[in-house]
């Protein structure tokens, strides 16, 4: 077998030539003369397995390849079509923001400015009537603390009058003890001398009997006359003595009574007074007391809005802030995405042309070969055109979509 191809190698090396570089490539001698249908159905049976190797590895080559490429300028399309999507956004946002981002920012930064000073005033505003109602809250307890003295004040002369009151009526019941007992000593008195009076009458007449029948004695009429004139003298005198002290205990005890009555009255009137001046009092400390808690819960209430509407306006003042925040920095991986892609955009055009390129020498290459190997048929002409058919379906692939 080796002999009959290297005898028919060497009839015809004086016709053709083998390329020792592409390993299975065959070109016409422009000096050699016509090769015949038979001398190349020779030459293929005489090369066929090692040829048909060869022919096949290139074939699957040619697939890997293939694959390859078809991937590559998937991912090239998509990549261009983010391209483009991001250029869209960009040109978008550029339009929106690029003219007007000065006047926005400016008109943001002025209207936040204008609440901060809305703020701050309406912090001062309630500063001030914090202020005021700390003061009005201090002068009401000043005056429930001065009504609440002269409330105990009060009550203090209360309890000295009641004492008072207490020991005028203890003071007049002692009293009208002591006229009773003086009322029943004058009677006593009375009875005491009316029995006196009545044995002295008794005496008399038992006197002026015996004197009647003792007429031989001496004349005691005179004498009776004169006794008689003494008792009633003496009587007299101790009647009128007894009824001027008992007139004067009686209108010292009368007049200790009225003192006593008046100093009661005027006792019952002050006590009447400070009984009124202290429910005006409690009425005033009752109000001053709901007013004092009606001021310290609008007090609170202030306290509870400012603080609320402070942290809601620390709310926006902070969202606005994180959204600008937020743009700014969207914006700047925007950017940063978008000159990313401008790399990867321009490093994938030059690296598709770098292919086209070696793609287009290739195609000048196989389409020499093929025009030097125009004359030949059979198996190697089938393979060498498949080869070709398969590239400039690349070809034409990569220069439709690029």
């Amino acid at each position: 077998m080796s002999k009959k191809a290297t005898s028919k190698a060497s009839k015809i090396g004086s016709k053709t030539s083998y390329d020792s570089d592409s390993g299975s490539r065959y070109s016409r001698d422009n000096t050699a003369g016509y090769i015949s249908e038979k001398d190349l159905a020779e030459l293929a049976e005489t090369l066929s397995p090692e040829f048909r190797q060869m022919r096949n590895e290139e074939k699957e080559e040619l697939k890997d390849l293939n694959n390859r490429f078809a991937t590559y300028i998937e991912r090239v399309r998509y990549l261009e079509q983010q391209n483009k999507l991001l250029d869209a956004q960009l040109r978008q946002i550029t339009v929106k923001y690029d003219s007007n981002l000065p006047e926005i920012y400016v008109n943001e930064l002025r209207r936040l400015r204008q609440i901060t000073e809305t703020l701050n005033n309406d912090k001062s505003l309630l500063e001030a009537e914090l202020e005021r109602l700390r003061s009005d809250v201090l002068d009401l307890r000043q005056e429930h603390n001065s009504a609440v003295g002269e409330r105990e004040e009060l009550e203090r002369e209360l309890r000295n009058l009641r004492e008072n009151v207490d020991e005028c009526t203890l003071t007049r019941v002692d009293l009208e003890r002591k006229l009773l007992t003086l009322r029943e000593e004058l009677e006593f008195e009375n009875m005491v001398h009316q029995e006196v009076v009545n044995e002295l009458k008794a005496q008399l007449v038992t006197d002026h009997v015996r004197v009647q029948v003792d007429t031989h004695g001496p004349d005691m009429s005179e004498l009776l006359r004169d006794i008689r004139s003494q008792y009633e003298s003496a009587a007299k005198k101790n009647r009128e003595e007894a009824e001027a002290w008992y007139n004067s205990k009686l209108n010292d005890l009368n007049n200790q009574v009225s003192r006593d009555a008046n100093r009661l009255k005027e006792s019952q009137s002050e006590l009447t007074e400070y009984r009124n001046n202290l429910s005006s009092l409690t009425a005033q400390i009752e109000a001053l007391r709901s007013n004092k808690d009606y001021l310290e819960r609008q007090l609170a209430d202030v306290e509870d809005r400012y603080r609320r509407e402070i942290t809601s306006y620390q709310e926006q003042i902070s969202n606005m802030t994180n959204a600008l925040d937020k743009t700014k920095t969207e914006m700047t991986e925007r950017l940063h995405e978008y000159q990313e892609l401008l790399a990867v955009k321009l490093a994938l055009d030059f690296e598709i042309n770098i292919h086209r390129k070696l793609l287009e020498g290739e195609e000048s290459r196989l389409a020499h070969a093929s025009d030097r190997d125009a004359h030949m048929s059979g198996p190697v002409s089938m393979r060498y055109s498949e080869d070709h058919d398969s590239r400039s379906r690349i070809s034409s692939y990569l220069s439709r979509d690029y």
